[in-house]
């Protein structure tokens, strides 16, 4: 866990207005309101420089609370960490294992990672995921697929299962996307520039792509209805890859090195800036000063 705790400097200003009634409270409305700008101040920045994980970090940063008169603390929880903090390069194979993993007849264990391709958007995709997001789009059209519509049976209720399996061509890596450590930096996959992206056992990333829709039901059972009436679905664009305990000490789901984002050192020093150049001023000038 991760704070960010806003100490101002109030003595010069607590001096200045002692002798003017309510003064002191309007301090602490001022540090109050600047810490909640400083929330969203992070927020903000997180939307510009974070994609797939931007939801991760937002999720797990809270608002401000008062932990003492006038001391506004912003927290960061743990699993946000590896976000705001350098990460090393390092094995996610005993983390993408989880607790209960499948076991094998030789004693492995094993679990079957989804890889979802229609989630997100453009503000949130990285530019390789989006480059497969097109690609997918692009060859759905083709075979008149819908991308994001639900496909329904002839009295309106939707398809459910596996609708389709697509065998389609995996885009390249472009030109001046270096492989980086572990061969996949910011996403782009193995393999040679200009030669389809593929992950470390040289299948190609789009391979085996799978559509599918499940329906959506109430807490009681019942189907949940979209506005037309009809039952509603979740649309499934997905890909599948196995992680196994026999991985480990491969160069295979690896985790490149990444530079933290330090979004919340970057928010104390602009939130410092707020204060010395815009809140103090204001408050000088109704003390005359």
């Amino acid at each position: 866990m991760s704070d960010l705790r806003l100490e101002l400097d109030l003595g010069p200003l607590l001096d200045l207005g002692k002798n003017l009634q309510g003064f002191e409270s309007a301090i602490h409305r001022s540090v109050a309101t600047l810490s909640a700008q400083t929330h969203l101040h992070i927020i903000e920045d997180a939307s510009k420089v974070l994609h797939s994980r931007r939801e991760i970090y937002i999720k797990a940063l809270h608002k401000p609370s008062e932990v003492s008169p006038g001391v506004f603390v912003i927290t960061l929880d743990e699993s946000a960490l590896w976000i705001e903090e350098k990460t090393e390069q390092h094995s996610m194979v005993n983390d993408l294992l989880g607790d209960n993993p499948k076991i094998a007849k030789d004693g492995s264990r094993y679990r079957c990672i989804p890889f979802s391709h229609n989630k997100g958007g453009p503000a949130t995709n990285t530019p390789a995921e989006q480059q497969l997001v097109d690609a997918i789009k692009t060859e759905l059209k083709k075979l008149r697929i819908p991308w994001a519509g639900i496909e329904r049976n002839p009295d309106g209720s939707p398809k459910t299962g596996t609708l389709h399996k697509i065998s389609m061509a995996t885009p390249a890596r472009p030109a001046g996307t270096a492989a980086g450590p572990g061969g996949n930096q910011q996403g782009w996959g193995r393999g040679p520039e200009g030669a389809p992206r593929v992950g470390p056992t040289g299948i190609p990333l789009l391979q085996g792509l799978r559509i599918s829709q499940t329906g959506v039901f109430n807490p009681d059972g019942s189907p949940k209805l979209n506005k037309m009436g009809q039952q509603a679905a979740r649309r499934d664009i997905m890909t599948f890859r196995i992680v196994s305990s026999k991985h480990l000490g491969q160069n295979r789901w690896i985790y490149p090195e990444k530079e933290g984002v330090n979004l919340m050192d970057k928010a104390m020093d602009w939130a410092e800036r707020e204060w010395d150049q815009r809140i103090v001023p204001d408050l000088l000038k109704k003390l005359g000063g």
